[in-house]
């Protein structure tokens, strides 16, 4: 049902797959029902750790939801189930699926009488039960998620320079760059991808923060010959817990082609072993504002007045993430910090960074957002390991070889 990735160019963050079960599962896909009205809302947006969030109302309670196509369902907090007063949904009352370290889960189905995206109204709309702070890594008030289900009802007009969006029933006319798209028997949303002449599929996921092509690892075959940066280490977690290591590769030298669009900005891939198909991310087309029409399946990509900031071309080489309340290495690039420090490892624990311990940081995300401030403003990143050890860690451009 649901991928979404935490980059710093660096950790994937992927919380559940999609399953093709049943019959029922492709009719709960499709439940709830749009009030028809002509009003266009414009909403407030928020950009948290490169996610869309929204405010709406769930059963008159105000609540804020992050705003994911990827997810073919909505979601909710399972904290705020009862307080929410949910139904039961009579024909399936849990959905089972393979999350993105490959271990299945069940999660609890219910029906929500009312979803108020301000004056347009979705009765009857499924939403799953699901542990938020393992979506977004916790440090923000996001109780739940518009998915798929409810924002395939509705056109969107997204104003990235001042953070709103215009809701509406009508779909939005305005010249620019049309990527039409299509969506599955889920409410994916997919479009052409041209890569080095060869077209195939590829997934628009507003639920992935990736600024980069993420490619399944299958297909090396085709950049043989291609200078690539391996990654190696933690790249996926997940609803049941944390991948196991493995290797991955960036790269940065192909043509592309998305929907018949070339971005303005430079791009990578990223070729991993937790996508089974390609994918892009909001990051992406947040460097444009963008139209989501859903009546007539195109998204629209116009100049923005301001520009996004790109994420750090440097990196520190080695990847801390926080795991049973540790700071941890859990994940390193070729990197000349890497070559220079082989005494550091996978797993190995720190102490403190910049002489900040494990509890200073609440969440992965927070974590992660403080090592991309260093990188933006080039400054050091200081480790020091159980032994005590300090290794001083400079901004350092990725080897490509």
């Amino acid at each position: 049902m649901k991928k979404l990735l935490l980059l710093l160019t660096f950790i994937p963050y992927i919380i559940l797959a999609q399953n093709p079960e049943t019959a029922k599962i492709k009719k709960m896909a499709n439940l709830g029902q749009l009030v028809s009205n002509e009003i266009n809302d414009t909403i407030p947006i928020k950009i948290y750790n490169d996610m869309i969030v929204i405010e709406a109302k769930l059963n008159g309670k105000p609540m804020n939801f992050m705003w994911d196509n990827g997810f073919s369902f909505s979601a909710i907090d399972k904290s705020l189930s009862e307080k929410i007063t949910l139904k039961k949904y009579k024909e399936k009352e849990s959905i089972s699926a393979t999350d993105a370290v490959n271990n299945q889960v069940k999660l609890d189905l219910k029906i929500a009488h009312n979803l108020s995206i301000k004056n347009h109204q979705i009765k009857d709309s499924p939403f799953l039960l699901i542990d938020i702070n393992t979506l977004t890594g916790g440090s923000i008030d996001i109780q739940g998620i518009i998915g798929a289900t409810v924002i395939k009802k509705l056109n969107w007009n997204f104003n990235f320079d001042e953070n709103y969006v215009v809701v509406s029933q009508k779909e939005f006319q305005k010249d620019g760059m049309v990527m039409p798209f299509k969506l599955d028997l889920y409410n994916r949303m997919f479009t052409s991808l041209e890569l080095n002449g060869i077209t195939n599929g590829i997934e628009i996921d507003f639920g992935s923060n990736s600024d980069e092509i993420d490619l399944t690892i299958k297909a090396i075959g085709l950049f043989k010959n291609t200078k690539k940066s391996k990654y190696e280490g933690i790249s996926a977690m997940s609803v049941s817990g944390i991948a196991k290591p493995s290797i991955n590769y960036s790269i940065k030298d192909f043509s592309y082609k998305i929907g018949g669009v070339t971005f303005k900005h430079p791009i990578k891939i990223f070729l991993t072993n937790d996508v089974n198909e390609a994918r892009i991310g909001n990051k992406m087309l947040r460097h444009y504002n963008c139209i989501v029409n859903s009546n007539s399946n195109q998204i629209i990509l116009t100049e923005r007045e301001t520009n996004l900031e790109e994420s750090p071309k440097k990196s520190f080489g080695f990847i801390i993430v926080k795991i049973e309340n540790k700071l941890t290495i859990g994940g390193k690039w070729n990197n000349p910090n890497v070559t220079k420090y082989n005494a550091l490892n996978l797993g190995d624990k720190i102490t403190q960074i910049n002489g900040k311990k494990a509890e200073y940081f609440h969440s992965n995300s927070d974590l992660r957002a403080f090592q991309i401030d260093l990188l933006k403003n080039n400054k050091e990143l200081i480790i020091t390991t159980e032994k005590r050890e300090s290794y001083t860690l400079l901004p350092k451009l990725n080897i490509y070889e």
